[in-house]
């Protein structure tokens, strides 16, 4: 590009570009590169002496741009200045760095240090280029001319309490109430400098129990760690005994095709009586029997089922649904928002009906497509809820689609 001089003369830099720049990774940076004297210069920047600007690096008035620093912009670039036969060149060197930054110790972070005891303090550090640490002791650094500190594998190493690690790491040894103070850990390089302080709290040991004391500590503990082991193992044992029941239980109610769940039932008004035992829809019920723990469930699901007729009332053809919306799924399946007339519902039921216009209602349906025994069992378990109960606070079941699979259940939509 054309660069206009700032006043006729010899074309030189003005000022002279430095030969090194350190950008650090992920961000945006400049070099400028401006020129003085001649009549029309023209300023272009080149990677490598002659090789175009790699992507994400361009160049406008003499100056080098970065959008996003990353590792392959690092470099030797060229900035030319010609005007006519005047040429003038200056390489820059492009650094991409990592500023340093201390891992360990936290900012802030409390050390506790046993009495007479040996404590070592990590100085842990990241940056590019590697950076050193030193550590410093109530902002006094901490050098080896300072009495009872030295370096590892010196000669001394063995006998100093204060040991520099090679690894950054400070270690203090017979731990003493004055060696408690603020530690700082410093990492620097040409990318900057980080410092990270910690405070060094000496707390006197306390002997571990020891005799008939100690070994009733531990004769407790474990006591009530077995307790604990025992109690835990009863409440699995239960859990799964009556899961065992509630399956047996449901085995006699409920007939599984494919996965699906179909009632077996039938209105109280065709029940006949075969050999004094009542049947429903043509099979005879097992004799029920209340006595013993472990059919306890299945007594009562068996008394339940002679109650089943009533699904058969609130059977509502699948026709009778207009204007389903899918919500969402739900523990059964599809929940859907669909609407009911219920003038043609209270004729089913042979209720009298004086209006003949039709009346829609909105309904929540909900649709059964699990193949799992638990929810099943779950949805046989609503549907005689909402059938039996009659409360201004409770919605109603207006009906159940089964006359084929999946069943849907069919209850009053409120907007709260």
């Amino acid at each position: 590009r054309r660069h206009r001089a700032a006043n006729d003369g010899t074309l030189h830099f003005e000022p002279v570009p430095y030969n090194k720049k350190l950008l650090e990774l992920n961000t945006s940076g400049k070099i400028h590169c401006k020129v003085a004297g001649g009549v029309s210069p023209t300023v272009t920047w080149y990677l490598n002496s002659e090789d175009p600007l790699p992507e994400g690096v361009t160049s406008s008035n003499g100056t080098l741009m970065v959008t996003e620093a990353s590792r392959r912009h690092a470099g030797l670039y060229t900035c030319k200045a010609i005007d006519g036969e005047h040429t003038i060149t200056a390489n820059i060197t492009l650094d991409i760095v990592v500023s340093p930054r201390v891992i360990e110790p936290a900012s802030g972070q409390t050390v506790e240090a046993p009495l007479g005891q040996t404590v070592v303090l990590n100085c842990i550090v990241s940056g590019d280029p590697p950076p050193t640490t030193h550590w410093d002791r109530n902002l006094t650094i901490l050098q080896k001319p300072q009495d009872g500190v030295d370096v590892e594998n010196s000669v001394n190493a063995s006998f100093a309490r204060l040991l520099l690690l090679n690894n950054g790491s400070l270690m203090i040894r017979n731990v003493s109430a004055q060696h408690a103070d603020r530690y700082g850990c410093t990492a620097g390089s040409a990318a900057g400098l980080a410092r990270n302080e910690l405070t060094l709290l000496v707390v006197h040991h306390v002997q571990e129990s020891s005799g008939v004391a100690g070994k009733a500590v531990v004769v407790s503990i474990s006591v009530a760690g077995a307790y604990m082991v025992l109690v835990l193992a009863l409440m699995v044992y239960c859990r799964r005994r009556r899961l065992r029941r509630r399956q047996r239980g449901e085995k006699m109610e409920l007939e599984m095709v494919d996965g699906r769940e179909k009632l077996v039932e039938e209105c109280e008004d065709d029940k006949v009586k075969v050999n004094g035992v009542p049947a429903q829809n043509g099979r005879l019920l097992p004799q029920e029997k209340d006595s013993g723990p472990d059919n306890s469930e299945v007594s009562a699901v068996s008394r339940a089922s002679k109650k089943s007729g009533q699904f058969d009332r609130l059977s509502v053809p699948r026709s009778l649904i207009v204007e389903q919306i899918v919500l969402g799924r739900g523990e059964f399946g599809e929940v859907s928002l669909a609407k009911v007339d219920i003038c043609q519902v209270k004729k089913l039921r042979n209720h009298e009906v004086t209006d003949t216009e039709p009346k829609l209602r909105p309904v929540l349906v909900k649709v059964l497509t699990t193949k799992d025994e638990v929810q099943l069992t779950e949805f046989r378990r609503q549907l005689d809820l909402f059938s039996r109960v009659k409360h201004a606070n409770i919605v109603r079941l207006i009906g159940l689609c089964n006359e084929s699979e999946p069943h849907c259940m069919l209850l009053e939509h409120t907007d709260w």
